[in-house]
């Protein structure tokens, strides 16, 4: 049997975006799965029905990964994904895997110490995990699998890295009056009280506000819509692209990092909101933070190199 010569598997249509040769098929791992090359993140099915959907799920995943020469992979942060990258390393297809935002760099390290609870253990045997090894094949951040890619199958050619550094242009010098604060839906992953999120940005961009400063919200495409209105109510309005010269100011996002790439002024207040995160969250912010050299407390521009990708691949595989 004659084999197609090559299969994207991606989560989100975003991750597409750098991508500009179709003339391959597409296989989607997403929530909603609706054609026979389309099937769901098994992490949000029922917790109950995910032993009996991995073996499912994976038989026929196989079937369809033998018509191929060479599979790409964005992400690889799902337990589909990650048995995909496993099936083409064992039957020898090409495979690459694509960097698609900043959390790509969550991956098993050796040496980690886990505070096992009823939730890691049924992970463990729901997904099959107990054939492979803890640190070294997949791991935990907090409650999350993560799982690991050797460095040599990593490929930044159509990462969002790789394309915003070929376009790279020297910070710009801004005497612009306009902040853009780009959110995040953190009170959705880390569980943080909606209320209290919404006052304390409210409190921190009104001190920009008083500094006479023009405040706009990029929202993230999760983001409720009482934090929406909540913070209309308290005067900050959405943003519209405009032309005109403007600063951005957000936390930790894959966004903060697109943008410095492009030359833009780009300003972290991570540190302001630090508290409110699980210490995990905050010590990989810390690692991929001094990697970088990018300062979190909205003082200095984020000024990015390439080199510096290869810096924290070097940290990961260390």
């Amino acid at each position: 049997m004659n084999k197609i010569n090559k299969l994207i598997v991606y989560n989100h249509d975003y991750q597409l975006k750098n991508f500009d040769n179709f003339n391959c098929q597409l296989l989607k791992i997403d929530k909603i799965f609706d054609n026979k090359y389309s099937f769901p993140l098994l992490e949000t099915i029922n917790f109950l029905a995910i032993p009996i959907c991995r073996i499912i799920f994976t038989t026929k995943i196989y079937h369809i990964i033998m018509k191929f020469e060479q599979v790409i992979i964005y992400g690889c942060q799902d337990y589909l994904s990650w048995y995909i990258y496993r099936l083409c390393k064992k039957k020898n297809i090409i495979v690459k895997v694509i960097p698609d935002n900043i959390e790509f760099f969550l991956r098993p390290r050796e040496n980690v110490s886990y505070k096992f609870n009823i939730i890691k253990l049924y992970k463990i045997i729901s997904f099959g995990l107990y054939k492979y090894r803890i640190n070294h094949d997949y791991g935990f951040f907090l409650n999350r699998l993560i799982f690991s890619v050797d460095k040599k199958n990593i490929d930044f050619k159509m990462s969002f890295f790789y394309n915003k550094l070929l376009q790279k242009k020297a910070v710009k010098i801004s005497n612009s009056n306009t902040f853009v604060f780009i959110s995040q839906p953190y009170y959705i992953d880390y569980k943080i009280d909606l209320n209290n999120w919404t006052k304390l940005l409210s409190t921190f961009l009104s001190k920009i506000k008083k500094k006479g400063f023009n405040i706009y919200i990029k929202y993230h495409q999760r983001d409720s819509l009482k934090f929406k209105e909540s913070l209309s109510k308290e005067g900050f309005l959405k943003f519209e692209n405009t032309n005109t010269d403007i600063m951005y100011i957000g936390l930790f996002s894959t966004y903060l990092f697109e943008l410095a790439l492009q030359g833009n002024s780009v300003f972290s207040c991570f540190n302001q909101f630090k508290f409110l995160f699980p210490k995990e969250y905050t010590q990989f912010v810390y690692d991929v933070s001094s990697t970088f050299s990018v300062d979190l407390n909205h003082k200095t521009k984020w000024n990015l190199k390439n080199y510096q990708i290869l810096d924290i691949l070097n940290f990961i595989y260390k």
